[in-house]
């Protein structure tokens, strides 16, 4: 693996985990 596919996947996992932890902070309101 090239070090610019490593980057596009953290930065993907790292968008999907903060939309994630976004959703749960707005859903126990």
């Amino acid at each position: 693996m090239n070090i610019r596919t490593i980057l596009s996947l953290l930065s993907m996992f790292g968008a999907i985990s903060t939309a994630a932890v976004v959703w749960f902070l707005l859903s126990e309101k």
